[in-house]
């Protein structure tokens, strides 16, 4: 969790202005009304030690204060007496009050809703001490005040004119030490009153810099949270499923209602059985002209054919159908089409039962089994970025067709050193809003992934590929990184790669 706070500017109250509010009077700070008036007070300035005039009127018309006696061009009495003013304070309490620290991590799921888990660090409230430090050296940092506790320590900042900055902070991380930071900027009067507000009443003002058990605790939630998505998704698939089920049926009822008789009309169960006659006719095919068949459909030559369709898989050499057969006829059938479809869910058990009926029900046999190499061949695309693991055994498509998969292929093969060049022809607003939906998924946030579609082919005219991701990489759409922009353009279509 980024504890850094809000950028605050820094201010002083317009009472306190080169005034020195405590004096030093026999080791212990006081307040002007505390002591006699004038040189009598025998006060010196916390800063440079020179000595201080009480002033004060009984009558009230003057705020009670310190000046020093003879110009000395002291410049740090007034934060020296506030941070060994609250010192004081504290060791003579032994507490201090903090805020709570809740640490929340939020991304948005299919239905464009936020989900997030959140967790109470510290609950915040009084908490007693044991020793209080002030000023003692960390490393290259001095802390204004370091106290202990039972079982903890805590770095306390006093912030008057100076606010930690990123290099302070940054330092107080790596130590890996507990830190707040206690706002005086606003105190129009400064005195003991006021600054046992702040430190042990009002936890309002206090902020937490650093606590080192925030990171381990927003991982274990980032990690429910990506259960929650997962959860969440299956169960948008399902309604979805059971959505496209009703239309199904309501669609056939609305059919049955009207009276056809005309002769090109597909009676009920015909579409069904055209299927499963289809599925026959590619069985009863030989290898080759199931391949060459494929290849076809998928407008290359054999020649032609990219390694993602030729994959090892485990048990090869005992399929009754050589691996490029049936993974190019897998991935035209199943993978091509899927975002199309807007179906971009494939697991291992529906490319088993798909290859079954159309490979004789035996893919693989021998030495292996058809799951092991159902299994190898999707972790493969898996690893060429063509597909993305969702559970164990289902893998959501991550690429618009066999085009697109082509140049994701090509672009791993080389690390992701081709320049990319926008396509002549652009994909369409459907498609890639199914794609975007897929990646909302695979990274856990929706929420910038839904510019992305609005991208118009107007933008091939002004500018580079590359110019268009930093844009997204702004703060127009935080949390996209140039990786995953670049795999989401050659993804959907947007772009392809500039061959040597």
């Amino acid at each position: 969790m980024d504890l850094i706070p809000t950028a605050k500017i820094p201010k002083r109250g317009a009472s306190s202005s080169l005034q020195v509010p405590f004096g030093l009077h026999g080791g212990k700070l006081v307040e002007p009304l505390q002591v006699p008036l004038g040189t009598d007070c025998d006060c010196s300035c916390p800063g440079c030690g020179g000595p201080l005039i009480a002033k004060h009127a009984a009558a009230g018309k003057m705020t009670p204060h310190f000046a020093h006696a003879a110009n000395t061009g002291c410049e740090g009495g007034l934060e020296s007496a506030l941070h060994l003013a609250a010192k004081q304070l504290i060791e003579e309490r032994q507490e201090l009050v903090l805020p709570p620290l809740n640490i929340e991590v939020t991304a948005y799921g299919m239905r464009r809703t936020a989900l997030s888990r959140s967790a109470l660090l510290h609950p915040g409230g009084t908490v007693h001490l044991s020793r209080v430090q002030v000023e003692k050296a960390i490393g290259k940092i001095r802390p204004d005040l370091v106290v202990h506790g039972n079982e903890f320590e805590l770095l306390v900042e006093i912030a008057f004119t100076h606010f930690v900055d990123e290099t302070k902070l940054a330092f107080i991380r790596n130590q890996g030490i507990a830190a707040i930071e206690v706002d005086i900027s606003d105190l129009t009067v400064i005195d003991f009153t006021a600054l046992a507000q702040r430190l042990f009443v009002t936890p309002s003002a206090t902020t937490w810099l650093f606590h080192p058990d925030a990171g381990p605790l927003k991982e274990a939630l980032e990690i429910e949270l990506r259960n929650d998505l997962s959860t969440e998704r299956l169960e948008w698939s399902r309604e979805q499923a059971a959505l496209k089920a009703q239309a199904d049926i309501e669609a056939r009822e609305k059919a049955q209602l009207k009276i056809s008789n005309r002769p090109h009309t597909v009676k009920h169960g015909q579409k069904e059985q055209a299927r499963r006659q289809r599925t026959a006719e590619f069985a009863a095919l030989s290898n080759e002209q199931k391949l060459s068949r494929v290849l076809r459909y998928l407008g290359i030559e054999m020649d032609e054919l990219p390694s993602f369709l030729t994959m090892e898989v485990r048990a090869s050499r005992g399929t009754s159908a050589q691996p490029r057969v049936w993974q190019a006829a897998v991935f035209a059938s199943l993978i091509h089409t899927a975002i199309r479809r807007k179906e971009p869910q494939v697991n291992v058990e529906c490319v088993l039962d798909w290859l079954a009926g159309r490979f004789q029900s035996s893919v693989v046999g021998g030495r292996g089994s058809p799951t092991s190499a159902v299994k190898d061949y999707l972790s493969s695309l898996e690893k060429l970025a063509i597909l993305h693991r969702h559970t164990r055994s289902e893998f959501l498509v991550a690429t618009a067709d066999f085009s697109a998969a082509k140049e994701l292929a090509l672009d791993h093969r080389t690390l992701g050193r081709l320049r990319q060049r926008w396509r002549k022809e652009w994909p369409s607003r459907e498609q890639t809003e199914t794609l975007a939906d897929v990646f909302s998924t695979i990274h856990g946030s929706s929420q910038p992934w839904t510019r992305l579609p609005g991208l118009l082919p107007s933008v091939r005219e002004n500018e580079e590929p590359l110019e268009t991701i930093m844009y997204y990489m702004s703060g127009n759409s935080p949390g996209i990184g140039a990786a995953e922009l670049r795999r989401f353009f050659l993804s959907v279509g947007f772009t392809e790669l500039a061959r040597p």
